[in-house]
């Protein structure tokens, strides 16, 4: 060969090669000649430009060795490992200019790969010039040159395909098998941790699909023991120097890795090592993924899982996922559950449940259930995309066991508590959710049923899993060093979460009167959990006894009122509901056993009235106001719900939200079964234990009208509702320490046996089935159940010291409260007026625009907006005064509907029961005459005083001004 035409870079080659005899001995190194290689190196690093020619001079030697070594040739395939060797170091001491050289380098790697494929020295050559290629490169040509990105990609199959190699039986091929993958994850690690992942968008999603399956075919085949043996090694040590350097410094600065084969005869790597690698590769990805990066990952990782047909490892599936989040950094979590909420939509329409099914919802509720933190997540459209999917999945499938694998992730979105509101917000959209399936007629395949069911389910185990993770230990998160999100100790969480109104829960007592009795049962189930677990003001009976005695002579109502009872009590809003609605459903069983006693409606059409035994008071409908769209002769009732704003609702009526019942009074759909009065003996004595105050003001009204209505039903009834009694009072004497009721109620117990059915209420533990609910009717024949003397009841009470001063009364006004007319319909009016009478008496609102709470369902108007305007008054303003046009420019002052009360004026709507002082009708009278007759000249008034002009001289004050008009001196009547 003649070589003195030849060039300089030409001659600088070839002086790095062996001698052409040397070439077979020159293994197990395959090094070039040291000197040689550094003039060349010195060369390259002086001369870039020269770099391009290097590498087409390297790349054309490959292609010659690559065409001779599969055949056998020694001396070739020594001078290909050679030229590998050379390529190595002009990318480590060229890495300035490392892209010069970075086309024919990864051509010539991809020619290798492909021409000797089970050489496992060859591979592990290319693999350390591809190490070192990814540590100093920055990218840029991924994605920008189609060949050298194509190149890139078909080396990365070829090491992921080594990282998933399957192993032999015999233990030779699982060492070589081990050996070989471990090759894999050390190349894919390092590849991972390049900058040429990051550079071009669509590239990052090829790399990632290509790089995953490995990962996740590894987390597939090993035991979850010994996955969480090296998770948590890979988490607590520190990664490998080459790795740990990415980013974290200049390229110049980085260390590229040394990959050496395994010395023949000394132990090879086990599976535990291969499993560490694996989870080193994805460890490093997560920890430099951010949010859209993240949801690429799990995409490639569900794609894969098809691919394998992973599915049915469940519990594997929920360990990658669990990874997922816990590596990934803090403020980009959210991307996981998001894109796995996603996938199983888009599955919906499968009519057969498949694995992929149970799987998915499994990873979604163990994210959730998981103490790692999160950030970001939309609680709300997770329950809405899920309860949606819910809701047709029961229809589509309705036993699979899908529906119940959904209630646990919607459960389990309790777990993570952002906002105060959280669990508010969430059970309100369930609540919404069960309300529009209870509207749906029941169905011969008990779809209906089933959906509400679920949703129960779903709402007890929301406050469940949020009372649980109330003090779960969290992982908190800090700004390390280097500006990525790291992971700090854990720590105690304490989530100041608000507790799910009993405004918001009014909207379920419907179901009390449901006509499926799976569907009472298990909303028995749920309503008791809530009244022992949720209901927020618990009270206690010592703090109430302990606190100091109101004045004396007081009567009934004022002192419930200064017991903090009051009628806008929430809870006591709940009881009043529960207790009129217990009173109904038990006299419709009453009604359809005994006597012929069917609704008629009263002469002046005004109220209906269920024909009961004498003594008993009158079950009286709320009087009806006829409507232009009600047909001729019809009423229909004023629903405050219908005229609200399409607005997420806070407060409630009595049960105002199924149709039906917007027009007219609660009717049970079906006549109530000895189960159900075990269910009503449940909740009654939970009532009294859990809220001893609001239940004994409310129950004990209820319990003697019930009383009333034993003696005159039959004998089945009669003997069902004294042990309702029985047991009530035993609750009651209980909570208030009073022995006199305790020992007559428990002598009632133990005297007569009990005929209705024994059903176990665990907090939360909802009835499997509905044939175990037990006999649907009572029975004809049954042995009486001895009740106790109510007068002597009564008398227990009223004599109680607890009870007194917890009320603040003595013993006569105790009795006079307990002996008040009762009626079921007076206490769900109690429940719907406190609603509408909103105090609207703060501060920061003005007198004129204490407006009625009618108005604010009128759309676009807000009590806040007209309270606070920032609109000053001028003389436009005294000018529609002056011409009576106030109130006509301002929509929010015009006169609002008579059925409201404003200012000080009673509602029309109130019953006669409601305890709360009123307004004689003399004095509504007056005030409204002279509000005609001061109507124009208030508003002047008004206007003047806004401008300063009326106002008062304060004592004092340097004003020069005096009042215009003198204010009305208000007499003795008014």
């Amino acid at each position: 060969m003649n070589l003195i035409f030849s060039p300089n870079h030409v001659l600088l080659c070839n002086a790095c090669y062996p001698a052409s005899s040397a070439l077979a001995s020159a293994g197990p190194d395959y090094s070039p000649n040291s000197q040689e290689l550094s003039r060349l190196t010195y060369y390259a690093s002086n001369h870039p430009s020269k770099l391009h020619k290097l590498g087409s001079e390297l790349e054309r030697r490959v292609k010659i060795h690559c065409r001779k070594a599969p055949n056998g040739n020694v001396r070739a395939r020594s001078s290909l490992l050679i030229t590998l060797n050379i390529f190595r170091a002009l990318a480590t001491e060229c890495k300035r200019d490392l892209s010069l050289l970075s086309p024919t380098l990864i051509s010539s790697l991809q020619l290798t790969l492909s021409s000797l494929p089970a050489d496992l020295e060859v591979t592990a050559k290319a693999a350390g010039v591809f190490t070192a290629w990814t540590t100093y490169t920055n990218g840029q040509l991924i994605g920008a040159d189609s060949n050298m990105t194509a190149n890139y990609q078909s080396i990365l199959k070829v090491f992921a395909s080594l990282s998933a190699l399957e192993t032999k039986n015999n233990v030779r091929d699982e060492e070589t098998a081990n050996r070989t993958r471990l090759l894999g994850f050390t190349v894919l690690a390092s590849a991972l941790n390049s900058e040429a992942l990051y550079n071009d968008t669509a590239q990052y999603r090829m790399q990632i699909t290509t790089a995953i399956k490995p990962i996740l075919l590894t987390i597939l085949h090993t035991s979850i023991p010994l996955l969480e043996t090296q998770s948590a090694s890979v988490k607590e040590q520190p990664m490998q120097s080459y790795l740990s350097q990415f980013r974290s410094r200049p390229a110049i600065e980085r260390r590229a890795a040394s990959i050496h084969l395994h010395v023949d005869g000394e132990k090879g790597p086990s599976v535990s090592d291969v499993a560490n690698a694996s989870l080193q590769a994805l460890y490093s990805l997560l920890q430099h993924a951010n949010g859209a990066h993240l949801g690429y990952v799990t995409q490639a990782g569900l794609d894969c899982l098809d691919s394998l047909n992973g599915w049915e490892q469940a519990e594997a599936c929920c360990w990658f996922t669990n990874k997922l989040v816990d590596w990934s950094q803090y403020q980009y979590r959210y991307a996981v559950p998001t894109r796995l909420v996603e996938q199983l939509l888009s599955i919906q329409d499968i009519t057969t449940t498949k694995p992929q099914h149970l799987t998915l919802a499994a990873m979604i509720a163990r994210v959730f259930s998981s103490p790692t933190p999160l950030v970001n997540v939309s609680t709300s459209d997770v329950a809405s995309n899920l309860s949606s999917l819910l809701l047709r999945r029961v229809t589509v499938d309705p036993h699979s066991a899908l529906p119940h694998a959904l209630v646990e992730c919607i459960a389990s979105l309790g777990g993570h508590v952002y906002y105060s509101d959280q669990i508010q917000d969430l059970a309100t959209q369930l609540i919404s959710c069960i309300n529009g399936m209870e509207s749906q007629p029941s169905s011969t395949s008990g779809a209906r049923s089933d959906a509400i069911v679920l949703q129960l389910k779903a709402l007890v185990g929301l406050m469940q899993a949020a009372q649980r993770g109330a003090n779960a230990p969290v992982e908190t998160s800090s700004k390390a060093a280097d500006g990525h999100i790291q992971t700090d100790q854990p720590t105690v969480r304490h989530a100041d979460r608000s507790r799910v109104s009993p405004d918001t829960w009014l909207d379920t007592l419907s179901l009390l009167f449901d006509g499926d009795q799976h569907v009472r049962s298990n909303y028995v189930t749920a309503l008791l959990y809530y009244l022992s677990k949720e209901i927020p003001n618990a009270q206690d009976v010592k703090s109430l006894v302990d606190r100091p005695s109101s004045p004396t002579g007081q009567n009934g109502n004022d002192a419930v009122n200064s017991s903090n009872v009051r009628e806008g009590d929430s809870s006591r809003k709940l009881l009043n509901n529960i207790h009129g609605r217990i009173f109904i459903l038990i006299s419709s069983g009453i009604s359809a056993t005994g006597p012929a006693a069917e609704d008629s409606q009263s002469a002046d059409g005004t109220s209906e009235t269920l024909d009961v035994p004498p003594g008993v008071p009158q079950l009286s409908i709320l009087p009806a106001t006829p409507t232009e769209d009600s047909p001729a002769g019809s009423t229909v009732f004023p629903d405050p719900a219908v005229a609200r704003p399409a607005r997420s609702r806070k407060v409630s009526t009595h049960g105002h939200h199924r149709p039906a019942e917007h027009r007219s009074r609660p009717v049970p759909s079906a006549s109530p079964t000895p189960t159900d009065f075990s269910h009503i003996i449940a909740v009654l004595v939970t009532i009294f234990e859990q809220l001893p105050m609001s239940g004994l003001t409310t129950g004990v009204p209820m319990l003697s009208n019930l009383h009333q209505l034993a003696e005159r039903a039959s004998e089945p009834m009669k003997s069902a509702l004294n042990e309702i009694l029985v047991h009530s009072w035993l609750a009651i004497g209980k909570s208030w320490e009073c022995i006199q009721l305790t020992q007559m109620a428990e002598r009632a117990l133990s005297s007569s046996s009990s005929q209705l059915p024994s059903i176990p209420h665990e907090s939360g533990i909802f009835p499997t089935k509905p044939s175990e609910l037990s006999p649907p009717d009572f029975p004809e024949h049954v042995e009486p159940f001895a009740g106790v003397d109510h007068d002597q009841v009564m008398i227990a009470l009223s004599a109680n010291t607890r009870i007194q001063r917890a009320l603040g009364l003595d013993k006569h006004g105790v009795a006079r409260m307990f002996s008040r007319s009762w009626t079921a319909e007076s206490a769900l009016n109690d429940a719907t007026c406190a609603v509408l009478n909103v105090d609207n008496s703060s501060d920061d609102v003005s007198p004129l625009l204490k407006i009625t709470p009618a108005l604010m369902y009128i759309e676009n108007l807000s009590l806040q907006s007209l309270a606070r305007s920032s609109r000053g008054v001028g003389v436009n303003d005294l000018r529609e005064a002056l011409e009576g046009r106030g109130s006509m420019s301002n929509p929010a002052l015009a006169k609002a509907p008579s059925i409201i009360s404003t200012l000080d004026r009673a509602s029309s709507i109130v019953g006669s029961d409601v305890i709360g002082p009123r307004s004689s009708p003399a004095a509504s009278r007056s005030r409204s005459k002279r509000s005609n007759h001061m109507g124009t000249g208030g508003e002047v008034r008004d206007v003047l005083n806004k401008l300063g002009i009326g106002k008062q001289q304060q004592q004092g004050s340097n004003n020069l001004l005096k009042a215009s008009f003198p204010a009305v001196q208000k007499t003795a009547s008014s």
